[in-house]
């Protein structure tokens, strides 16, 4: 499976992407600004 961050301020825009993304098959971490995405993403490396 893929696996992607969406980063987003808004929780809205977050919320929707999220949905559409696992709605083909991704899975899908959240994070509200690029310092939480770099945690998640050196959390999950490969």
């Amino acid at each position: 499976m893929r696996r992607v961050i969406v980063v987003d301020d808004l929780k809205e825009n977050r919320y929707l992407l999220q949905k559409i993304l696992k709605g083909h098959n991704y899975t899908v971490e959240t994070a509200k600004d690029g310092i939480e995405a770099l945690e998640i993403a050196r959390k999950n490396l490969p």
